[in-house]
């Protein structure tokens, strides 16, 4: 410990901070998996992935992928296109296939989600993001990304 020079008593100095050099960094890891949490949890309530949550049915027209009265998109709970029931048959309800896409696809997507958060716990503890960490920096790519 050192004397304070002013009032001449013993002081307990303050650990110095560390600040990361590489703060601003898109984190890899946080993208991935937020992306797969995303995707399980737009296929258990609306029956689609992200791709087609987002990105089908806006002309009106469906495609494979979005052809299905169980399936719901973000064009379709919008009402773009001229979709006449959002695109399902008569008899459903937005609310109706919801509660079957939960029945159907809930239990496998929050064992997805749940296995995803394990697997980045396990990773992280093997050591793989500080390696990759050490091969990002070493390329000169610390800046832009992190794991």
């Amino acid at each position: 410990m050192a004397r304070s020079r002013k009032t001449g008593r013993y002081q307990k100095r303050s650990a110095t901070r560390r600040r990361s050099k590489y703060k601003n960094a898109f984190n890899l890891k946080n993208g991935i998996v937020s992306f797969i949490t995303m995707n399980e949890m737009l296929k258990m309530t609306m029956g689609t992935d992200i791709q087609t949550f987002f990105l089908e049915r806006w002309d009106g027209r469906s495609t494979s992928a979005s052809d299905n009265s169980w399936e719901i998109t973000l064009a379709e709970l919008l009402n773009f296109g001229d979709l006449q029931n959002y695109g399902m048959s008569s008899s459903y309800t937005i609310p109706m296939a919801i509660k079957h896409n939960l029945r159907a696809n809930g239990f496998g997507g929050i064992a997805t989600i749940l296995g995803t958060q394990v697997a980045a716990k396990m990773l992280g503890k093997a050591g793989l993001y500080r390696n990759f960490n050490k091969i990002v920096r070493q390329a000169g790519l610390g800046n832009l990304v992190k794991a």
